[in-house]
């Protein structure tokens, strides 16, 4: 399948390089918010111009898309409903390395990077990206447009609600839940219920 990047940073780097990894998917460009990256190639993919150019990029026969925005959960939201309106299938990119239960339920555009180990009964929604080195315990459940930074460890039974964004080097105690549209600091240690909206200290 063809497949677009929208987003031209570090996560689509990462997203990038899950992609050419899999003889499924053969990647022809990446888009940017504007025009000022076009002609950059990023591990050897061009940055082919705007996010303008996305209905017409369907419309030439490139049916799949990954919305690889790291930073801001909210603007990753609004892309993977864009691309969905528009007729793109939302494809998952998920790491050869990363260890992943059968019982796991992985939803649509998700990203799951090198070194993660998905546990039993986990269940991820759809466009949430995990950072390399994340590991998610038994029956934990993820909702959609989730970041989990690099190295990560999510305890079993807990919940990450809708946007909420976890920095890098964070740990999550046992059934703890992460409110929507939350940010945990990086290193932070979670180990009582978060409310939504909340910007947590390390």
């Amino acid at each position: 399948m063809k497949v677009v990047i929208v987003g031209a940073g570090s996560t689509a780097q990462d997203v990038a390089s899950i992609l050419l990894s899999d003889r499924n998917f053969q990647v022809v460009g990446f888009t940017d918010k504007d025009n000022k990256s076009k002609g950059k190639k990023i591990l050897g993919i061009e940055v082919i111009g705007s996010h303008d150019l996305l209905r017409d990029l369907f419309a030439s026969g490139i049916h799949g898309a990954v919305v690889a925005i790291g930073y801001d959960n909210n603007l990753r939201e609004r892309h993977f409903h864009r691309l969905r309106e528009i007729g793109f299938e939302m494809v998952s990119a998920v790491h050869p390395s990363a260890l992943i239960d059968r019982s796991a339920k992985i939803g649509d555009g998700v990203v799951i990077s090198p070194g993660c180990i998905i546990s039993p009964m986990v269940k991820i929604e759809q466009n949430t990206i995990l950072a390399p080195g994340v590991i998610i315990g038994a029956e934990t459940q993820i909702a959609d447009n989730v970041y989990v930074g690099i190295g990560c460890n999510i305890s079993g039974g807990t919940f990450i609600k809708r946007n909420a964004f976890l920095s890098a080097g964070c740990s999550v105690a046992p059934f703890v839940t992460v409110g929507k549209n939350s940010k945990i600091k990086p290193g932070a240690s979670v180990v009582k219920n978060v409310p939504d909206k909340v910007r947590s200290k390390a």
